[in-house]
């Protein structure tokens, strides 16, 4: 069961990605924002058609902050956007996919950096899932 930070959005574009976003606590003696800053980009494809494919996954983050989220089956074979708001933290991170009928997808050493308002990187991950 996905935390109530986790927020689904369906819509149909080509292409499957998952967008990890964080933010920063809003500090004005600091000039901090209340800006949310992508993270992780991570694109779910079928290995062979390069079809989207997060329909139906499970994804799981793990690091300094861990959290998962289930996409619904009932998605568009389009895009799935997922946030992980405010709690990304800096750190050292893996991402592990699990999907009916597909062999299981991870990647680790995902390592995202930040300063004292807001995380400094972006990574952009390819997940191609394989039957």
């Amino acid at each position: 069961m996905p935390s109530t930070s986790a927020r689904v959005i369906v819509s149909a574009v080509m292409a499957a990605s998952l967008a990890l976003v964080a933010g920063c606590s809003s500090l004005p003696e600091t000039g901090c924002t209340a800006e949310l800053r992508s993270v992780i980009q991570l694109d779910i494809l079928d290995s062979v058609t390069r079809a989207p494919a997060a329909a139906g996954a499970t994804v799981l983050l793990r690091g300094p902050f861990t959290d998962s989220l289930v996409i619904p089956d009932t998605s568009t074979s389009s895009l799935a956007h997922v946030w992980f708001e405010d709690r990304v933290k800096a750190g050292t991170y893996s991402l592990l996919i699990q999907k009916p009928s597909y062999r299981d997808w991870s990647q680790s050493g995902i390592r995202i950096a930040a300063n004292g308002c807001h995380t400094t990187t972006r990574d952009h991950v390819t997940a191609l899932l394989r039957h």
